[in-house]
């Protein structure tokens, strides 16, 4: 077990050296997150930050080349109020 946790955290960093980190989290982030539990948050968050970076990176520019600022400003404003509805009822 600690030889398969090893080799996928191995695995892990030079992927992320390479820039395929995102992708390969899902396949070798799961043997660390069930050998090591209290892993779960970190790998969520480097998950998230990954999200993010493609949305801030790819995403949004090409959505500003094709339908302009306002319509993005639009669309991210209802977005917030959706999630921010979504926390009140959940809480």
């Amino acid at each position: 077990m600690a030889g398969d946790l090893a080799k996928a955290v191995t695995d892990l960093v030079q992927a992320v050296r390479q820039g395929r980190g995102a992708l390969l989290m899902g396949a070798d982030g799961v043997p660390i997150v069930q050998a090591a539990p209290g892993t779960l948050p970190w790998a969520l968050g480097f998950a998230m930050g990954a999200l993010v970076q493609l949305v801030m990176s790819e995403l949004l520019p090409e959505s500003y080349r094709q339908a302009g600022p306002r319509s993005i400003a639009l669309v991210t404003v209802v977005a917030m109020g959706i999630v921010v509805l979504l926390q009140s009822v959940a809480a």
